[in-house]
């Protein structure tokens, strides 16, 4: 399961841009891809930061089995990691507007339409990427199915957009959305693998047996 889980993932990463390359021409791959490389570098840098912040925490509340503190941690993580989607959704809305003028109207100009499309995408990357993985609960198939999810909307997306006419833009649309929801399935299985080995931790305290010292009588 390990072996699929890193597949699918390495999968996910490029499956997109693939696809596009292959039912779209050189010229509307190349806008997706230097959209895509310029908008998640600086949305990396500091989702990593948060990220390395938070998986040291996390490591250490499983390691001890806190699994409600360790849901704490996360969704409070999640909510600072939420206002990334505001600085994000400037930038996409001004794609149209800056891309064009800035490496050239001609040739780029509706890339910044496809930037803006990119919007779902990169504002899960930014909310969801840093935290939402299920390695600390030890839940590889949860993994797999919410890449699995993402991969094939992502592959049914591009092959729709490209049989329909739809376009770059529409396409790009289609699979930000699909990547988002493999996203937000992942957050909702993160959400349900902490509540399984919570739950698994409150019966093994009721279940255990409880010892008493028996105390002699000490006049005896």
């Amino acid at each position: 399961m390990s072996t699929a889980v890193s597949l699918a993932n390495t999968l996910s990463v490029s499956v997109n841009t693939l696809m596009i390359v292959a039912f779209f021409s050189l010229q509307e791959a190349g806008w997706y891809a230097l959209m895509l490389r310029l908008a998640v570098a600086p949305i990396a840098i500091i989702a990593t930061a948060i990220g390395q912040s938070f998986w040291s925490i996390a490591a250490e509340l499983a390691r001890k089995g806190q699994w409600q503190d360790l849901r704490v941690l996360y969704l409070k993580t999640i909510g600072r990691l939420a206002w990334l989607a505001v600085p994000i959704a400037i930038g996409c809305g001004a794609g149209p507007f800056v891309v064009g003028p800035l490496f050239g109207s001609d040739d780029w100009g509706p890339a910044g339409y496809v930037l803006l499309a990119m919007a779902p995408h990169l504002i899960g990357a930014a909310v969801f990427s840093p935290t939402t993985h299920l390695i600390v609960y030890r839940r590889q198939a949860y993994q797999f199915a919410s890449d699995a999810l993402a991969i094939s909307l992502t592959v049914i997306s591009v092959y729709a957009a490209a049989r329909l006419g739809l376009g770059i833009v529409i396409c790009t649309l289609l699979v930000s959305l699909s990547i988002l929801t493999g996203y937000v399935v992942r957050f909702f299985f993160h959400l349900r693998a902490n509540a399984e080995l919570s739950s698994k931790a409150r019966k093994f305290d009721l279940d255990a047996p409880n010892f008493t010292v028996r105390q002699d009588d000490p006049g005896t």
